[in-house]
């Protein structure tokens, strides 16, 4: 009977060791990186693949992908010049700073919540101040000869109505009835206005991630 009690008092105490090792360690694979929690505030940031420490039952791990992640926007029909463009919009990101990400957003789901208000938001306000043959056309579609985009800002300067103003150019009736031929941009340089505008916006908001690809 004695000898039963000592090894069930034996048996107990390895399961308590093992329990306590495996509360005490944790594993980062090369694929996430981990942030760790003590009492719901985090302490520590692991992102290293590899073996690692926390204090049993008073800290736990919430894991975080490393992998690009994607974020596809809802098609948006957004009315130029009484017509309506369909746009697509899409993002490739990942997670850069796994703590900011963590007390700024929390998961990858709200995450995706905030890139969509802010990514749809400048796209409709980009989109709907420009011509439709600017939305449409690539970076050389508004352009004359071989002109760059300063060139082709003096080139349509030169032109006083819209009877003169070229296909090359786009007239622009101003508010207060000062009109102009001014040099189109083109689509691929309203998609670089957007991105800037979103890459200023990702730093602004601060929640710890970057786009690896925008269209």
């Amino acid at each position: 009977m004695i000898l039963s009690k000592f090894k069930l008092g034996l048996l107990l105490f390895i399961a308590a060791c093992l329990l306590l090792l495996f509360s005490s360690v944790y594993i980062v694979n090369e694929k996430e990186q981990v942030v760790v929690l003590q009492f719901g505030a985090p302490v520590k940031v692991s992102t290293e693949p590899g073996l690692y420490f926390k204090i049993p039952f008073i800290q736990n791990i919430r894991p975080f992908s490393k992998l690009i992640l994607e974020w596809d926007g809802l098609p948006a029909e957004i009315p130029v010049e009484g017509k309506r463009v369909s746009i697509d919009t899409f993002a490739r990101w990942k997670i850069v700073d796994p703590q900011r990400f963590f007390e700024r957003v929390s998961d990858v789901e709200t995450a995706k919540s905030r890139i969509g208000s802010f990514v749809e938001s400048i796209v409709r306000e980009k989109i709907s101040v420009s011509k439709l043959k600017e939305v449409v056309a690539n970076n050389k579609s508004l352009r004359y000869d071989e002109n760059d985009y300063k060139e082709q800002v003096e080139f349509c300067e030169d032109f006083k109505t819209s009877e003169e103003c070229p296909e090359s150019c786009i007239w622009v009736q101003e508010k207060d009835e000062n009109d102009l031929c001014q040099a189109g941009k083109g689509r691929s340089m309203i998609i670089e206005e957007i991105l800037a505008d979103v890459q200023n916006k990702l730093m602004e908001i601060d929640i710890g991630i970057e786009f690896v690809d925008f269209q």
